[in-house]
């Protein structure tokens, strides 16, 4: 009967012992994981309306998917993400179920711009895509200092016909981060 007990100490001594193990293992992956999203100052075009803001953050929509997959860090590709949740649903603490449904990582990034109005976070998205793209920053400088027919070209190609809709814009996607994910083992 002793020895029945001895083992159930050590089993459960050694399940206690797996538990802090990997209790202590994820706290420094997760700690490892928390990216910092980027600080973007938008100076340069904050005085422009509301409709170039919007008529310009739909087409960094488009090209930043394009951008990302050639040169986009994982800090940029995470501070658009959570500049565009911050834009379509608002601060990430206001439900707390986002912090259940939302994977770790991504809910981290979004919550640092709780907050932030959504023009701003349109403009630090349009500045962010700029950065990384030549041809949209060419447009947006073009918008800035006043020219706004190429902007306009732009906005009539991407409509619909006859529908007088523009195309949605979709989620930025997130890069390949397997590799590095198997370097924080």
């Amino acid at each position: 009967m002793q020895k029945h007990h001895y083992w159930i100490g050590c089993a459960a001594a050694a399940a206690i012992a797996y538990g802090v193990y990997w209790f202590f293992k994820y706290e420094k992956v997760k700690q490892a994981r928390t990216i910092q999203v980027l600080v973007i100052k938008t100076t340069a075009i904050d005085n422009l309306s509301q409709d170039k803001v919007t008529d310009l953050f739909n087409q960094a929509c488009e090209v930043f998917n394009k951008a990302l997959s050639k040169n986009a860090t994982n800090q940029q590709a995470s501070t658009a993400y959570s500049l565009y949740k911050q834009i379509k649903e608002g601060d990430a603490d206001e439900f707390d179920s986002n912090k259940t449904t939302t994977i770790p990582e991504k809910y981290n990034v979004w919550i640092q711009q709780a907050g932030k109005s959504d023009r701003q976070c349109m403009l630090e998205y349009i500045l962010l895509t700029a950065s990384l793209d030549d041809g949209f920053d060419k447009l947006v400088k073009h918008v800035a200092a006043g020219d706004t027919k190429e902007l306009q070209e732009v906005v009539n190609t991407r409509a619909i016909p006859g529908s007088g809709l523009e195309p949605p814009c979709s989620l930025p996607q997130k890069p390949d981060n397997t590799e590095y994910l198997r370097s924080l083992d």
